[in-house]
């Protein structure tokens, strides 16, 4: 047996060694948005189903999107949830979302929906947001810049429509690779798939929060993703330092959300718009 046997028969080895154990927690959803004293899901639905709100969003919002079917269908409770751009013809309450810019260019779905800013803003009642999808940040991504546009651009539509109600999403994270190549890559020094994506957007997430969470509600979309049904957080290390990712039962791909983290991620959300946003 050859030096390059003996090298994959203990890469296999170490695989299967650090593969993770099962865990029976597939069957409860962690609260980080928690409901008021004996409020129940079904009541945090109607008071949504009592609100407009307007989404922009890509992929991973339409796992989102699922979820909220989901809560409805769990509920018996109808949102009203549309899929449209025309926001002049929708005047009832309801859910509305669409697909903002394009993946990939970050500042496009800002300037997207700073466009859009300029419909919504004339209905006093909408509660309008977007989101960024973990593709927008990247390694190579400068997230100074990134975050700098949009921060910009943020507090610019707040001072020129000061009485639209808006909300903020941190960036959703990807699941680190794993596996024979993502052993490979530790054993040589080098960082896993989405090891050094993860702490970007971990970056641009803290940079939102620090700045921009006392000028606007934030649904911190990064750390539901990030938190187990335990309550503990699921993360990493890179460097001697700490980062978060997107715990793996949440996810069928290691980033779109599978059925339970389109489930965990709706709940969370549909809490979050019933009792922090008026």
């Amino acid at each position: 047996m050859n030096k390059s046997s003996y090298f994959i028969i203990i890469l296999i080895f170490l695989t299967c060694c650090n593969a993770p154990k099962s865990e029976k927690d597939m069957s409860s959803i962690q609260l980080l948005y928690k409901p008021h004293e004996g409020q129940s899901l079904k009541n945090a639905m109607e008071i949504v189903s009592e609100k407009k709100f307007i989404f922009g969003h890509q992929s991973v919002g339409y796992n989102i999107m699922d979820g909220v079917n989901l809560l409805e269908e769990k509920t018996g409770i109808n949102l009203n949830v549309r899929e449209t751009r025309d926001f002049k013809s929708f005047q009832e309450p309801g859910l509305i979302h669409f697909a903002v810019g394009s993946n990939k260019d970050p500042n496009s779905k800002v300037d997207d929906f700073v466009k859009l800013m300029n419909e919504i803003s004339v209905d006093s009642n909408a509660i309008a947001s977007f989101k960024f999808c973990y593709i927008d940040i990247r390694r190579f991504d400068n997230v100074d810049s990134v975050f700098g546009y949009y921060k910009e651009n943020m507090l610019k539509l707040k001072e020129l429509y000061p009485e639209a109600k808006m909300f903020l999403f941190t960036s959703p994270y990807r699941a680190i690779q794993k596996g024979p190549k993502g052993l490979l890559k530790k054993i040589m020094g080098k960082p896993a798939g989405e090891v050094e994506n993860n702490i970007r957007r971990a970056k641009f997430n803290e940079m939102l929060i620090d700045e921009l969470s006392s000028e606007f509600p934030v649904f911190d979309l990064g750390k539901v993703e990030s938190t187990r049904p335990d309550g503990q957080p699921f993360t990493f290390k890179w460097k001697g330092k700490t980062y978060p990712s997107i715990y793996p039962k949440y996810t069928f791909d290691r980033g779109h959300l599978n059925k339970f983290g389109s489930e965990v991620v709706a709940t969370n959300l549909i809490y979050f718009l019933a009792n922090e946003i008026n």
